[in-house]
């Protein structure tokens, strides 16, 4: 799969994580165009009412299907969600529930934004990726 991500998107995610960070972890759904069968573009990160607190968040399952009306309204699909996880003792990587949530919702893709401060200075990385394919992204 190769996901077109515009880094100008993908900083004002981040951006919009750091604000709550570390209290709360903080997710917004992918939107995009599937350009072929393999190959997306993601359009907006859109922000969206979720429950969140130091190490976790939670939408209803309803909301996913929301959230491809609105996807659809907009022109575009519903390709996943991105959230952030905060601090030192966690990592980029997806957890058991994050695959377990990307399975159950069928997410196209889903990506973890990592946040964390060393030497105070603030870091953050962003992977993404499906339980079942890697994923290779292109900075535009």
């Amino acid at each position: 799969m190769i996901l077109i991500v515009p880094r100008r998107l993908e900083r004002l995610h981040v951006q919009r994580a750091w604000r709550r960070y570390p209290e709360t972890e903080y997710i917004e759904a992918i939107f995009g165009k599937r350009i072929k069968h393999d190959r997306f573009d993601v359009a907006l990160y859109y922000e969206f009412t979720h429950l969140s607190g130091r190490g976790w968040c939670y939408y209803e399952d309803e909301m996913t299907d929301w959230l491809r009306e609105e996807a659809s309204d907009l022109g575009l699909e519903y390709l996943g969600t991105i959230h952030s996880h905060n601090g030192l003792n966690t990592c980029s990587h997806f957890s058991e529930t994050d695959i377990r949530t990307h399975i159950r919702n069928d997410d196209i893709v889903s990506a973890v934004t990592y946040l964390y401060r060393s030497a105070g200075r603030r870091h953050s990385e962003v992977n993404y990726g499906t339980p079942w394919q890697p994923v290779t992204v292109a900075y535009i």
